[in-house]
């Protein structure tokens, strides 16, 4: 299984969740029944938000990595991002 790079598992996260709202904004325009329309709104900004999440564990693993780095440990970090490996790169 190839691993994701850092920077693109973050704009992937973003993407996702722009995707969700927009999605959202569709299927508010398009199911009439209200039942059904809240059913499916919520479950959209739920997987919104644990993408959202996610992003934010990520960001927060980069940032130990890069701590890490100028510290000068220099062994590979790897986070996870919805269970993939993700591969961060150290600067330097």
């Amino acid at each position: 299984m190839v691993a994701l790079e850092f920077g693109t598992a973050k704009n992937i996260a973003v993407a996702i969740v722009i995707g969700l709202a927009v999605l959202c904004l569709i299927v508010a325009a398009v199911i009439r029944t209200v039942t059904t329309k809240v059913v499916v709104i919520v479950a959209l900004v739920g997987i919104g938000a644990l993408v959202w999440t996610e992003r934010e564990d990520l960001q927060d693993c980069g940032g130990r990595a890069r701590g890490r780095a100028e510290a000068g440990d220099r062994r590979e970090v790897t986070c996870s991002f919805l269970g993939q490996d993700i591969d961060v790169d150290l600067p330097g």
